[in-house]
């Protein structure tokens, strides 16, 4: 089931989607059935035109009397997607959202009047902004000349403020409708405009009518019928007398062959604007505009009275604006030096000499520095003896060398030696002292004692293989090398007397034949039948036998290593008289 439209539509196009003629819908409900019976005997239909913003459906008049609703366009079903809400530019009464259309419409029919800008009344018009759910910004109408640019957003537009502070802003003739951006940005490129409305009438339509300023800055609005293109400028086509401002009269009036809008007037009238509003970060920027459009135009080419009230509006600019500081008026040519104000002077590698070796000789006075003390004293006559020193700097010195005697440190002490410097060469020594280890020979040393404490971490931990690696290394270096210090062979000695070889080493009992009776359980026992791989009895799996073609003696065991066989044939060398017993042979 179809909801009611609640937008309240109140403008449309006549004709299709795409048409440019506006409709309005009286909220009035007289009025909005007298709209519906001319709209009905015309045959005119009402659509959600595409340059409103709309989705281009069509509309039907809604007239409802029993409840509180205001006539308007109503969506039909099924195209209820429109982006036209009530809290948009529909809400505001008049149909701002259309009043581009009306503004062209307008101006077209103006256009058709004056027969030098006749022929460009069939020029298609140019719709900026204009976009689904939002109205049109701005329109371009050409004219033969420089084409009008209407503004109708009141919002900030940014790509709006950079094409009116750019050099092609003058291409233009601006009409501008309270935007307070756009006319400074305006004012501030030099470019001049024309403020405009749109007013209602007595039949629904909006009119367009210009605004003229006076010296006082006042805005007069006259019809657009009153107005005439003269060259590049848009002026009143008509004569208006203007009353006197001031005590001295001023006798000018706007005739047909009226100029360009005045950009000292303009930028008066938008001083006054920033300055009622109490905009104080654009008051000084229109305050400069204003100084600039003076000088550029000359007081005495002016009206005395519009030059007092430029005059008296800069005073008034310059009291609302914060005070700057002190301006200290000096001769010409004479450097001004302000209180607590840094000034960079030109580098002087001599003055910067001079300070450096004074800072120098009052650090080596203070702490007992006899050779620097010296040295840079030396240096500050050295620097007094030159014949490009200043004035200045040669009274300096003096008066340091007063407070700093050659003979400070030989009345109390002898001065401090020169400081003996060692060779790093190998070999050079100075007197009385014996040559120190190389830095191999310190390396070598650690690696011994190194050694020392794995060994006795071996023998603690009993780490055979690595007790038996460490103690055969320690032995070879004491064969080997000579020059380790008497310490240290010493302490390598007696831990190799505390750790003697083969320590860890115990002899290997010959493994004895097997009991009898285990034998008779042998011999006697058969195979399984369904014996798998690797399943042996219990038993004999405990108790392993050798088989009887296996070696006897020593060498029988199993699983001995390298190590364990070099000592049995160490202890068979011992002892060669000694026989090996044999196995006895199974009894059948």
């Amino acid at each position: 089931m179809p909801t009611e439209d609640r937008r309240l539509v109140q403008t449309a196009v006549t004709g299709h989607a795409e048409s440019a003629e506006p409709a309005y819908m009286p909220i009035d409900p007289d009025e909005a059935e007298k709209f519906r019976d001319q709209a009905r005997a015309l045959q005119k239909s009402h659509w959600c035109g595409v340059l409103l913003g709309g989705c281009g459906g069509q509309l039907s008049l809604k007239i409802v009397r029993e409840r509180d609703t205001v006539p308007h366009f109503a969506h039909r079903a099924g195209s209820n997607l429109c982006a036209r809400l009530a809290k948009g530019a529909e809400a505001t009464l008049g149909g701002h959202s259309a009043d581009h259309l009306y503004a062209h419409r307008h101006l077209r029919t103006w256009m058709r009047d004056h027969e030098d800008v006749g022929v460009a009344a069939e020029a298609p018009p140019t719709f900026v902004g204009l976009t689904p759910g939002r109205a049109c910004t701005e329109l371009i109408v050409p004219t033969g000349g420089k084409p009008l640019r209407l503004v109708f957003t009141h919002d900030l537009d940014h790509e709006l403020l950079a094409a009116a502070k750019s050099p092609q802003a003058r291409e233009y003739m601006w009409l501008v409708r309270a935007n307070d951006a756009v006319t400074r940005s305006l004012v501030a490129n030099g470019v001049s405009y024309r403020p405009f409305r749109l007013a209602d009438d007595a039949h629904h339509e909006r009119a367009l009518q210009v605004g003229f300023r006076d010296g006082s800055g006042e805005v007069e609005w006259v019809p657009l019928a009153e107005c005439a293109l003269r060259g590049d400028s848009l002026t009143r086509s008509r004569p208006v007398a203007r009353s006197p401002l001031t005590s001295a009269p001023r006798e000018t009036t706007v005739t047909e062959a009226a100029q360009t809008p005045d950009p000292l007037e303009q930028a008066m009238a938008s001083l006054r604007q920033v300055l009622a509003q109490g905009d104080a970060a654009n008051v000084r920027a229109l305050a400069e505009v204003l100084r600039r459009r003076l000088n550029q135009q000359g007081v005495h080419s002016l009206p005395r009275d519009l030059v007092t009230d430029a005059h008296a509006l800069l005073r008034e600019a310059a009291q609302a604006l914060p005070p700057r500081s002190r301006t200290i008026a000096a001769p010409r040519h004479v450097p001004i030096v302000a209180p607590y104000r840094r000034t960079s002077r030109p580098q002087d590698p001599l003055r910067d000499d001079v300070d450096r070796h004074i800072g120098k000789l009052v650090w080596a006075e203070a702490n007992g520095r006899s050779r620097a003390y010296e040295d840079n004293r030396a240096a500050l006559v050295e620097l007094l003896n030159r014949p490009d020193t200043p004035r200045d700097l040669v009274d300096r010195i003096k008066q340091q060398l007063r407070v700093c005697p050659k003979d400070r440190f030989r009345r109390s002490a002898p001065a401090s030696k020169k400081p003996e410097r060692r060779s790093r060469q190998r070999g050079q020594t100075g007197s009385g002292r014996q040559p120190g280890p190389s830095r191999r020979e310190v390396r070598q040393h650690a690696l011994l004692r190194e050694s020392l404490e794995t060994l006795r971490w071996a023998q603690e931990r009993r780490m055979v293989d690595t007790y038996t690696h460490t103690r055969a290394q320690l032995v070879q270096v004491l064969e080997e090398r000579t020059d380790i210090p008497q310490g240290l062979r010493e302490q390598i000695e007696a831990q190799l007397l505390r750790s003697p070889q083969g320590l860890f080493d115990r002899p290997i009992p010959a493994p004895g034949p097997p009991p009898a009776a285990a034998r008779s359980r042998q011999a006697s026992r058969k195979p399984r039948a369904g014996r798998g791989r690797g399943q042996r009895a219990t038993q004999q799996r405990r108790d392993p036998v050798p088989p009887a073609e296996a070696e006897g003696g020593l060498l029988a065991a199993a699983r001995m290593d390298e190590r364990s066989r070099a000592l049995l044939e160490q202890m068979r060398q011992a002892h060669p008289g000694e026989a090996r017993p044999d196995r006895e042979q199974p009894t059948s």
